[in-house]
């Protein structure tokens, strides 16, 4: 199973569209292990395996990592998360400081 990073900067994911963007490296706190946010395709959420509640995800983040909002974020969504669902997790990262986000996809 190959797994690709794709990093967004400022943008707009379109359903159905395949893109691949080289943006300039950017360097921040490294985060080991890096922290990773589920999105199942019932809804669910989880940070690093365990489930959280949607308005939980930044308190479960800064438990893990601390509030440094350097760190790269990780989301990964199981196949049939609907894009509303992982919009909202986006939305909520950002909305709480977490600007380093990054969509883990497999092929």
């Amino acid at each position: 199973m190959t797994r690709w990073l794709i990093t967004l900067s400022a943008g707009v994911l379109l359903a159905g569209a395949v893109f691949f963007a080289v943006l300039p490296h950017r360097r921040g706190v490294p985060c080991d292990p890096l922290p990773l946010v589920a999105v199942g395709a019932d809804g669910t959420l989880s940070v690093d395996g365990s489930q959280v509640a949607e308005e939980d995800i930044l308190s479960a983040l800064d438990a893990a990592y601390g509030s440094d909002a350097s760190c790269r974020v990780m989301v990964r969504a199981e196949q049939g998360a609907s894009y509303g669902d992982i919009m909202r997790v986006m939305t909520a990262l950002q909305n709480g400081g977490r600007y380093r986000v990054a969509i883990v996809a497999y092929e």
